[in-house]
C-alpha cells in the first residue's frame, strides 16, 4: 500500500492535481498519521444497514438543536465528571451513535478527527476539504451518499458547504437527517435536487416542520405507534432518499438499562430481524408477514365522520366518508391507502 500511495503522490504533484498530503494540519511522520491529518474519514463500504458510503461526526457535540435524543460520549472515552459513566443522556432516549462511540474507540477517533478538521473554517474551505476527501475516497460512479450517519449540521457555514458539494457532484444523491432546520430554511431556494433532507422530529425547531411543509422522520417505540400515525417504517434508509413522504424509524440502539426505551429497543430489534428476512420474499408473502407482526394490538382510532389530514404535505383537512380495503388487503380511507393520511394532534 505504501508504494501505491507514494506513486499517487508523485503523480499528483507532477500533474498539479489535488495532493491529500499537502495540508497545513500535517504534523506527523508516519504515512498513516499523515493521512488521518489531511483528509476526512469516510466509510466507503457502508454497514449492515447501509449499502452505500457515509460520513460521520461525533454524536451530540455536532448536534446544536438535538433534544429528545441528545447524548454525548466523552471525546477520549473517559468517564464524564463524577457520574461514573462514559456517556451522558440529556434527552428522552439515548442516541445510538453515542453508544457506538463508547464501544468502538477507532470509530470515536475518526468522528472527532472529522469534526476537528472542519471546525473553524469558512464555508468555501469546508466545501474544499469535503470535495477533496470525496474525490480521494469514493469509487467512480458513486450514486448515493449519506451525510452524517452520526452528527448534524453544526453551523450555517457547514450546511452551506454541503450545498456546494452537492452542486459539484450532480451525479450523486446526497441525503441527510437533520434537526438543524433553521439552516435548511435559510437556504430553501438554494437546495439542489440531488440534496435530499429529512427533518428529524424531536429537536428544538420542530415547529418549522409544519410551517414549511418539510418532509420529516419520527422515531416511534413500536410498529403499532407507526400505524396509528400512518407512517411507513424505514429499515434501510430507502425511504429517506427514494420518496417524498414522511416516515418512521423504530427506536433502536443501546438504551439505558431497565428503561422503557431499552425494552422497546430490544423488541424492535427482533421485529427488524424478522422483517429483514423478507428481502427475498414475493409481495404477497411479505404483506402477510408484516400483517402478522402488526396484528397483535393495532387499533386505528379513525371512524366515519372524523376529520383527518391528507394531501401532499398531509396538512389538508379531509372528512372520512368511507373506510375500506383494497385488493391487496390494505386499509383505505375514501378509497386511498391509509398511509396517505395522518391523524391531527389534539391541542
Amino acid at each position: 500500500m505504501y508504494q501505491d500511495t507514494h506513486r499517487y503522490i508523485i503523480d499528483a504533484i507532477l500533474k498539479e492535481e489535488f495532493d491529500p498530503f499537502d495540508h497545513e494540519y500535517v504534523s506527523s511522520n508516519t504515512l498513516e498519521d499523515v493521512m488521518d491529518d489531511c483528509i476526512l474519514s469516510i466509510n466507503v463500504k457502508g454497514n449492515k444497514k447501509l449499502k452505500h458510503p457515509y460520513f460521520s461526526l461525533p454524536a451530540g457535540y455536532s448536534c446544536p438543536f438535538a433534544q429528545q435524543c441528545l447524548s454525548k460520549a466523552d471525546k477520549h472515552g473517559e468517564e464524564i465528571g463524577d457520574t461514573g459513566k462514559k456517556i451522558q443522556d440529556h434527552g428522552q432516549f439515548r442516541c445510538y451513535a453515542a453508544s457506538q462511540e463508547v464501544q468502538y474507540k477507532n470509530l470515536r477517533k475518526q468522528r472527532w478527527q472529522n469534526f476537528d478538521l472542519l471546525q473553524g473554517n469558512s464555508s468555501d474551505e469546508m466545501a474544499e476539504i469535503i470535495n477533496n476527501s470525496l474525490d480521494y475516497h469514493l469509487p467512480h460512479g458513486t450514486k448515493v451518499f449519506r451525510i452524517h450517519e452520526s452528527g448534524d449540521f453544526f453551523n450555517q457555514d457547514y450546511f452551506d458547504a454541503w450545498v456546494k458539494v452537492a452542486k459539484t457532484h450532480p451525479e450523486t444523491i446526497f441525503y441527510a437527517y437533520t434537526k438543524s432546520l433553521n439552516y435548511w430554511i435559510n437556504r430553501l431556494d438554494q437546495i439542489p435536487a440531488n440534496l435530499i433532507l429529512n427533518a428529524s422530529k424531536g429537536g428544538r425547531n420542530d415547529d418549522l416542520i409544519d410551517k414549511y411543509g418539510l418532509k420529516y422522520v419520527e422515531v416511534v417505540y413500536s410498529p403499532e405507534e407507526a400505524a396509528q400515525k400512518q407512517l411507513r417504517i424505514d429499515i434501510d434508509d430507502s425511504l429517506a432518499w427514494q420518496q417524498t413522504e414522511p416516515f418512521a424509524q423504530l427506536l433502536h440502539g443501546g438504551q439505558a438499562a431497565g428503561s422503557e426505551e431499552g425494552k422497546a429497543s430490544r423488541k424492535n430489534r427482533d421485529i427488524m430481524a424478522k422483517v429483514k428476512k423478507t428481502r427475498g420474499m414475493n409481495e404477497n408473502s411479505l404483506r402477510e408477514m408484516i400483517r402478522e407482526i402488526l396484528s397483535e394490538d393495532i387499533n386505528i382510532p379513525i371512524n366515519v365522520g372524523d376529520e383527518i389530514l391528507g394531501g401532499k404535505f398531509k396538512n389538508k383537512k379531509i372528512t372520512v366518508k368511507e373506510i375500506g380495503e383494497n385488493d391487496k388487503g390494505d386499509i383505505t380511507i375514501n378509497g386511498k391507502p391509509l398511509m396517505r393520511f395522518r391523524i391531527p394532534t389534539k391541542d
